[in-house]
């Protein structure tokens, strides 16, 4: 086996004071992206990678990497030719120069063409170097340089990382990689669990780099400590209890323990007065523990525990704990009390004081914006619930101002809820006052009252049209007041729901409050944000549809997402129909020719030639029912009828002279033309469908 054929498994670990729980996966991954472009720049083979992270470390394990760099030719260009000699034809000073550098005699370089003309040229040979140097020298900017949300400096070097490094194992096969990040010098040891089995150990060989971990109370795979931790928490169910379900809360715990072991503790029944959704914060929050519910779903006054060690009393645990969540939910408690002091109503003018965004004024501003745009909304759409939507956008926000609130900000409109009920308010507002948020996340469930989906429209489409009016516009990734987010849920509310109104409707009436109270909206200002959604929409249908499709029925103005869907699909259904395409070529004729002709009454009188008599008289036939198609949104049975017209339309064709010499006659065509184009038009836009044929 020749230099260069020789694989070995490489093992990188940073050991660290404990990390952040929310940033080890996304820097695991870098860590392990970052190794693998440099090892692929280098040119050294590599096999598979598999990462590793706990609180106290990071590490990546590559296989096969090629230990050596093949040696390679690499062409070098030199000077100019025209300068490369001198008169006579020998080498100037500056050829003489080129080959010392590269070690290469000029009578055996050669010709190359260059950016600006011929250069000499030498082939060089490099010899690879050793993977364990490239390593060493690339390490601790690649170590150094991972992407930490905050970074703190603890030593002299300066370096800059989430937590104090406190060792390096870096070694590829049996050799160590030598090289030192800030004050580390890398090493083959590493450390197991810091109460269980603390200290340093000398790692025999990357291959046992899991089972010496293990064997010392360290599960360095993340996927095998979640596991053990849902194991643990099922097994202390009972037919009369269960673990409330928090899968993100195990995504936590998965990374602040190293060996977790679990545990169920108690505290007073008379916490439990408080709501669900304060007591399961309280102990989310503030322990990263697990609340406990019966059989039929209502909370006990138990909760799991994920520990990261072995204590030799788990009740002296788990009397601390309870000790501590006592204090917790005697904050929640006085926070809760004291809130029903004041009613929401009388929280309004607080808002004033409450800055929304600037140029935008309060969120008591805010608070008027929403009551005008609900209301008028539910006119529209909802008039027998419009004061019940006024209602709930005037509270909607007041428990900003709240003591809950404030502490646990993820529980607006929750908390609403519960101080509504309390005011005596219905529960109709109560319910949607909760809702108007929704959806919050990707796969959040929409509001589940109309009058919370109305109240949540107006919440999202005034955040929208707000930012375009005061230039707070998303640009690129960045999106910090959560645009996008606002878009997909108008559009999923609408879709959902099925309300009367499309989301440019929307926009218009939320400019129209921000113009009643004093700010400066721009026609810009409106085509930016129906662009801004109207992109949205295309990003949220053509994950299911082609783009053409989408393009053609928003192109028509179709607004509204259940009424674009059902478009679409009786489109991609008539296009699986042997006549679609020589239809939609038709009608795209039709359009492109009489594109500039704004006139669509024509005169039938003078109508001469028999094929566009013939079209006349199809075309009129089939207005009445593609009236009645489209009045009961039957827009399969729409696109039928306008295919039927297809051989009238392909004879009028093949025997008119649309552009006769004759100025009535050929605007007369023109005018039959275009009168069939907004026909066509009212369903899609028919020059945008991708014809296959």
């Amino acid at each position: 086996m020749s230099v260069g054929e020789t694989n070995s498994q490489l093992l990188l670990e940073v050991g660290v004071e404990e990390l952040p729980p929310g940033t080890i996966s996304s820097v695991v991954k870098a860590f392990d992206d970052r190794v693998k472009a440099a090892l692929e720049s280098w040119g050294l083979q590599a096999g598979s990678s598999t990462t590793y992270a706990t609180p106290r470390r990071i590490a990546v394990q590559v296989s096969g990497v090629q230990t050596q760099q093949p040696d390679r030719s690499e062409m070098v260009l030199g000077p100019p030719v025209s300068i490369a000699y001198d008169d006579e034809g020998n080498p100037s000073p500056a050829a003489a120069g080129f080959a010392r550098k590269v070690g290469v005699e000029v009578d055996k370089m050669s010709v190359q063409p260059g950016k600006r003309g011929d250069v000499l040229a030498a082939e060089v040979h490099i010899v690879g170097q050793s993977a364990v140097t490239l390593l060493a020298d690339a390490l601790p900017e690649i170590i150094g340089g991972l992407p930490f949300p905050k970074k703190m400096r603890w030593e002299a070097s300066g370096l800059a990382f989430s937590r104090p490094i406190r060792w390096v194992l870096a070694v590829l096969g049996d050799q160590t990689i030598p090289f030192t990040v800030g004050d580390v010098q890398s090493s083959n040891q590493t450390e197991g669990h810091r109460f269980l089995a603390p200290g340093t150990f000398v790692l025999e060989s990357p291959d046992s780099y899991q089972e010496a971990l293990r064997s010392r109370y360290v599960l360095a795979d993340m996927g095998e400590r979640k596991s053990r931790i849902e194991e643990g928490l099922a097994a202390l169910e009972t037919n009369d209890i269960k673990v409330v379900p928090d899968p993100a809360l195990v995504d936590t715990v998965t990374n602040l323990v190293e060996w977790p072991e679990t545990a169920l503790g108690s505290f007073p029944s008379s916490y439990l007065a408080l709501p669900r959704e304060v007591l399961i914060t309280e102990l989310r929050q503030h322990q990263k523990i697990f609340a406990i519910e019966d059989a039929n779903g209502s909370l006990v006054p138990h909760f799991a525990v994920v520990m990261g060690t072995q204590p030799a009393d788990v009740e002296g645990v788990l009397r601390g704990n309870a000790r501590v969540i006592r204090a917790r939910l005697e904050d929640g408690q006085f926070f809760y009390d004291e809130d029903r002091k004041t009613r929401l109503e009388d929280r309004i003018d607080a808002l004033d004081k409450v800055l929304y965004l600037k140029g935008l004024g309060s969120v008591k501003e805010r608070t008027e914006r929403l009551v005008g745009l609900s209301r008028a909304i539910a006119e529209q759409v909802l008039p027998d619930s419009v004061d019940d939507c006024a209602r709930t956008a005037h509270l909607a926000k007041a428990d900003l101002v709240t003591l809950m609130v404030n502490e646990f900000a993820e529980l607006q409109g929750i908390m609403g809820r519960y101080y509504a009920l309390h005011d005596g308010e219905s529960e109709t507002v109560a319910q949607a006052i909760e809702e108007h948020y929704r959806p919050r996340f990707s796969g959040d469930a929409i509001p589940g009252s109309t009058v919370g989906a109305v109240v949540a429209l107006a919440d999202k489409v005034d955040a929208i049209a707000g930012c375009f009016a005061v230039g707070l516009i998303p640009k690129g990734s960045q999106d910090p007041y959560a645009l996008r987010r606002a878009a997909i849920g108008i559009l999923r509310i609408l879709e959902d729901t099925r309300l009367n109104i499309g989301f440019r409707g929307l926009l218009t009436m939320a400019f129209q409050q921000l113009e009643a109270q004093g700010v400066d909206i721009t026609a810009g200002m409106q085509t930016g944000a129906s662009e801004f959604v109207e992109a949205r929409v295309r990003v949220l249908y053509s994950e299911r549809y082609t783009h053409d499709l989408v393009d053609a029925v928003l192109a028509v103005g179709c607004e509204q997402p259940h009424e674009l869907m059902a478009r679409i699909e009786a489109l991609q259904l008539a296009r699986t129909e042997g006549w679609f395409d020589e239809a939609a070529v038709a009608f795209k004729r039709i359009q492109n020719i009489s594109r500039d002709h704004s006139q669509s009454a024509y005169d039938t009188d003078q109508l001469v030639d028999p094929a566009e008599k013939a079209l006349d008289t199809a075309f009129r036939q089939a207005q009445t029912s593609l009236q009645d198609a489209l009045s009961m949104s039957d827009h399969k049975l729409a696109i039928s009828i306008l295919g039927d017209l297809r051989p009238s339309v392909d004879t009028f064709f093949d025997e008119v002279l649309v552009m006769a010499d004759d100025p009535g006659v050929r605007n007369n065509r023109l005018s039959l033309l275009r009168a069939l184009a907004n026909d066509f038009s009212r369903v899609a836009d028919f020059t945008r469908i991708r014809a296959d044929k």
